[in-house]
């Protein structure tokens, strides 16, 4: 089996392949499995390797199951390395992540932002009424109650002009529906 028929072979299965030469220091640096061809159309899967010995299995070999051999037996110049991947997954196994976030950034940012400003509102009653229970009626501060209701009707006032420009404006959520959906 030559290079060139296996990477049409791999293709017409929908994989992606990536052919490097067979060197000592790439064969330790890879994940198994892969392919290693040798110069004569030899063609062996390495399922592993500790140290100098690679575990094989050569579908043409009149032994089944898998064997063993030296890496530099089989390092031989013109021997190549075919990985193959999923498609997409070639080069791209450690970034993907990066490159969606990358891409939903500033929405994120905006949801984070709302996110907080919301919580922080809905904590406005409830240390109200803790806060008048303690206070207020606990120690009769009725300046504390003046200062409180005040402050108060400024966050529902805050609240309710929130609420009327997500309305008028272009609501956040979908926006970052498309965003996220366009990143995938």
């Amino acid at each position: 089996m030559t290079v060139q028929t296996a990477m049409r072979g791999v293709a017409r299965l929908g994989f992606r392949a990536m052919r490097l030469p067979a060197r000592a220091e790439t064969i330790a640096a890879l994940p198994p499995p892969f392919i290693l061809i040798q110069p004569d159309g030899a063609s062996s899967l390495v399922l592993g390797h500790h140290g100098h010995r690679l575990t094989l299995w050569e579908p043409s070999a009149e032994q089944v199951g898998e064997s063993t051999a030296e890496l530099d037996e089989k390092c031989v110049p013109g021997a190549q390395l075919l990985i193959i991947r999923r498609a997409g997954a070639i080069g791209e196994e450690r970034n993907w992540r990066s490159v969606f976030l990358r891409k939903v950034r500033a929405v994120m940012v905006e949801v984070v932002i709302s996110s907080l400003a919301i919580n922080l509102l809905a904590l406005a009653a409830p240390l109200f009424s803790m806060t008048v229970y303690n206070k207020v009626i606990g120690q009769h501060a009725l300046a504390t109650l003046d200062v409180l209701a005040l402050g108060m009707l400024v966050v529902i006032a805050f609240d309710c002009s929130c609420a009327r420009c997500a309305d008028t404006s272009r609501p956040i959520l979908p926006r970052a529906s498309r965003h996220i959906s366009a990143a995938r």
